[in-house]
């Protein structure tokens, strides 16, 4: 039976699809295709109608070419889910955690970029989508197709900091490395090259680090002002996560 050693976890619009595809081009390393099985997140129901329901042994199916690597897959609303650490956890307890992340404010904007492009969302002005959030929490304003409706609640999408700590409490701070977004696109071999580490296989293999899963909503900057009242809002999250991960975020 080969089981998967580590998990890709999120967060969404931080560079996960290309790191996924990094590490999958590693001798050593193996990743499920799909890349985001979806299988430890069953709270979310939302998600259902998007993705196939895996049985465990369909699961494990999905890393038999793997056999021999080390296997991982990159589902990235593992996060999101409240129950997902600790699933993970009971079915491996040895497994590596990844995590990549980056500034609330920013991934909330570009997040939102995102899903107007692919027709999740229908409020095309960020700010607007944003104050939409107590109605689309009701059930209204979800537009046809949204899945999982959770993309559409922003404000929790971005509490990284209770995310993480579900992954902390049940794992050792030794099975989590964490990413950060800015440092991967600032210097993407070295990040790269750390979570091989991390993962314990050959460091000095490189490939090509093309982009991958750009934003392909091209838009104008977040106004200032916007991006100031964002800041405020979410200053004591990002204070919690630079604490939490031992980073400063603030900028």
């Amino acid at each position: 039976m080969n089981k998967p050693n580590f998990f890709l976890v999120g967060a969404p619009r931080c560079a996960t699809t290309a790191m996924c595809q990094y590490l999958d081009r590693h001798p050593a390393i193996y990743i499920s295709k799909p890349k985001e099985p979806n299988f430890f997140d069953g709270d979310l129901l939302s998600l259902k109608p998007l993705h196939r329901s895996y049985t465990l042994s369909e699961y494990l199916d999905l890393f038999k070419a793997g056999e021999g690597l080390l296997c991982g897959e990159g589902t990235v609303w593992y996060m999101l889910s409240k129950t997902a650490a600790r699933e993970i956890y009971q079915f491996n307890p040895h497994a590596k955690i990844l995590i990549m992340l980056r500034n609330p404010v920013d991934f909330l904007y570009s997040l939102h970029s995102h899903l107007v492009f692919y027709g999740y969302e229908d409020i095309q002005d960020f700010e607007s989508a944003l104050l939409a959030e107590p109605d689309r929490r009701q059930g209204k304003r979800i537009p046809p197709g949204c899945h999982p409706t959770e993309l559409l609640l922003y404000s929790e999408l971005a509490s990284f900091t209770q995310q993480i700590q579900r992954y902390l409490d049940v794992f050792d701070h030794s099975q989590i490395h964490l990413t950060i977004y800015d440092d991967f696109v600032k210097d993407t071999a070295g990040t790269y090259r750390k979570v091989l580490q991390f993962l314990g296989v050959d460091a000095n293999f490189t490939t090509d680090f093309e982009i991958v899963n750009s934003n392909k909503r091209e838009g104008k900057a977040m106004e200032l002002k916007l991006r100031q009242q964002l800041q405020f809002q979410y200053a004591e999250e990002v204070q919690k996560l630079s604490q939490l991960i031992d980073r400063d975020l603030f900028y």
